[in-house]
């Protein structure tokens, strides 16, 4: 003889958004939200919300531990007691949502055929060069270099839609939502920044950019942004700082851990996203090219795309800032030339009016151009102005002489020649 199963999708509705599952128990009108859903492997915790009947709270944001057999006794007979004229199945209806959940969580991933044709061949951003589209991107300096000016710039180009004047977003495509998780500042800082930036661009309209400050561990507000970006349709997320996002994870956790966690969390989410991150102090110190962002290497694995502020240091107290953005790594596809920017803030009184970003000539700064431009770059600049003496060209780009006859004069036949005695030109197509 065949037992029917006292609940069931004929007599349970289900609703299952980002943020949290819900069950409507119909025959007897007992509702249960189940949020904030932490799957630790070994355990599972989560949020749990009781109305009865619906509309009228029972328990409200209490934790749960999904896998303890005597926790869900327990709760199963306190509400027993309390309703006890009912005579309602409470254990059952909460097996049955704890076992649903269960089930979702351990779903496995959908198999799809890789060897069909790719439905578009071309890599997608969101704002190409910089954000690869639905993949974690990551940018990184020391501090006060102003990354979260930069990060505020991009919030504003894409939520109005706007080209921007440095020439690395034509503005072409529909305005995009932002969503601003920040544990270093606070939402009057960005505020300043944003007026100014939208000042500086000319843009007399204010649009939304939701803001979080946060100071919790990212896991912790997962489903919170999973929610935000339901609800207000984001596809671009940042993340300011990775380094404090990343901090206060639970004891015991490895730097690599920890990392690989967050970004496991970002793929979850699935939209567009920028982490900023900081540079060690070694990188501080010495400059150049090997540089990576603070902590575990996971932190360089695992995004799909990174890049590097370097800045001129002898605009370090002007109003005036010049700076490249440098191409570390690019899972995707080749990595891209230097991007060079200035920047001008325009203060009155104390009062932060505009910020103007601008494109910059990388060959026209000595300091950006050694460091940002590799060897061949900065060779074809030199050479521009006409043919030079080996010799001469390598004191010109510090460099040894032989290593740069080698390594680049002979090596790239298609942009050097030797035009007289001694000295070495432009080849004409270039």
């Amino acid at each position: 003889m065949t037992v029917k199963p006292l609940f069931s999708e004929d007599n349970v509705a289900i609703t299952n958004d980002t943020s949290s599952i819900d069950y409507f128990f119909l025959d007897s009108g007992a509702y249960l939200k189940v949020a904030d859903i932490q799957d630790k492997g070994r355990s599972v915790d989560a949020e749990l919300n009781i109305e009865f009947p619906m509309g009228t709270p029972v328990y409200s944001n209490i934790r749960v531990k999904l896998y303890d057999r005597n926790d869900r006794k327990q709760l199963a007979k306190d509400l027993s007691e309390k309703y006890k004229d009912l005579g309602l199945e409470w254990d059952a209806m909460l097996d049955y949502a704890i076992a649903d959940i269960i089930r979702t969580l351990r779903q496995p991933p959908e198999v799809v055929n890789i060897d069909d044709d790719p439905k578009n061949k071309a890599v997608e951003y969101t704002m190409e060069p910089l954000l690869i589209k639905n993949q974690p991107n990551s940018l990184f300096c020391p501090g006060g270099f102003g990354k979260t000016t930069l990060a505020d710039y991009f919030c504003v180009l894409l939520t109005h839609n706007v080209a921007s004047p440095a020439g690395f977003f034509p503005g072409t495509g529909e305005p995009i939502n932002c969503l601003y998780c920040d544990y270093e500042g606070d939402a009057e800082t960005h505020k300043r920044y944003i007026s100014a930036i939208e000042e500086g661009l000319e843009l007399t309209e204010h649009l939304a950019i939701p803001y979080i400050s946060c100071d919790k561990p990212f896991f912790q507000y997962l489903e919170l942004i999973k929610e935000l970006v339901e609800r207000y349709h984001i596809e671009f997320l940042v993340i300011d700082s990775i380094m404090a996002a990343t901090a206060g994870y639970p004891t015991g956790m490895s730097e690599a851990q920890v990392a690989s966690s967050f970004f496991n969390d970002l793929r979850a989410i699935g939209i567009t996203s920028l982490g900023l991150d900081h540079s060690t102090k070694a990188d501080m110190r010495e400059g150049g090219n090997n540089s990576t962002p603070y902590g575990s290497i996971v932190k360089y694995n695992r995004c799909r795309n990174l890049w590097e502020i370097k800045m001129d240091d002898s605009f370090a107290d002007s109003e005036h800032k010049e700076f490249s953005l440098y191409h570390k790594k690019h899972n995707l596809t080749r990595k891209h030339p230097s991007i060079g920017i200035s920047a001008d803030y325009i203060n009155k009184d104390d009062i932060l009016e505009s910020v103007t970003f601008n494109h910059l000539n990388i060959a026209d700064n000595p300091e950006l151009s050694k460091k940002s431009l590799n060897l061949t770059q900065r060779t074809v600049n030199e050479l521009k102005h006409g043919p030079v003496k080996k010799e001469d060209l390598a004191t010109k780009l510090d460099c040894n002489p032989d290593t740069l006859e080698s390594s680049v004069l002979y090596r790239h036949k298609d942009l050097f020649i030797k035009v007289g005695k001694g000295l070495w030109g432009l080849a004409v197509n270039v």
